[in-house]
């Protein structure tokens, strides 16, 4: 019995201190790209709360209320992808989902790897076609950011100006 419980506590350690070592890299960059080097992904989530801030700033001058989410997609290809999200001022109303508005311009984003709002693109499930999500192509990856609460090009123009200060984060 004494070997077992030792069996036992010698694997929980193991998996402990495993654990504190695998959440520092996004899962799916190991995984999917082995030889993807994490230094983008730790650029976005250093950088990631003061993207958000500038994008409220903009927002702000505008006078518009809604939610914004940035995106690191790590690779060529979107098979993964961390994000932040943050309310700024109203995250719904009784007839909109703010979030899932913006959410969803991202995710457009995300399988055309372009903006959002393509006119040349014909509308698919799941997507509505609406301007707000802007993308661009960094070393190692893709940023997306997307506002949703005002008409198409002021979210546009809020997301264009966090994504624009974000990209120049890796240069």
């Amino acid at each position: 019995m004494k070997k077992t419980n030792k069996i036992i506590l010698l694997s929980t350690l193991l998996l402990v201190g495993w654990g504190q070592v695998v959440p520092a890299a996004n899962a799916a960059s190991i995984i999917d790209n082995p030889g993807l080097s994490l230094d983008s992904e730790e650029v976005f989530i250093t950088k990631s709360t003061e993207c958000l801030s500038l994008i409220e700033q903009a927002a702000e001058r505008l006078g518009i209320v809604g939610v914004a989410t940035i995106s690191y997609v790590p690779g060529d290809t979107t098979k993964a992808w961390i994000s932040r999200m943050q309310v700024m001022g109203k995250l719904a109303n009784e007839k909109v989902n703010l979030v899932g508005i913006a959410y969803s311009k991202a995710a457009e984003a995300a399988v055309t790897l372009k903006d959002s709002g393509n006119q040349a693109r014909k509308g698919i499930v799941g997507e509505f076609g609406y301007q707000g999500a802007v993308i661009a192509h960094i070393d190692g990856g893709y940023l997306i950011a997307s506002f949703s609460g005002a008409t198409g090009q002021q979210d546009y123009d809020v997301a264009k100006e966090g994504l624009d200060w974000l990209v120049e984060q890796f240069e």
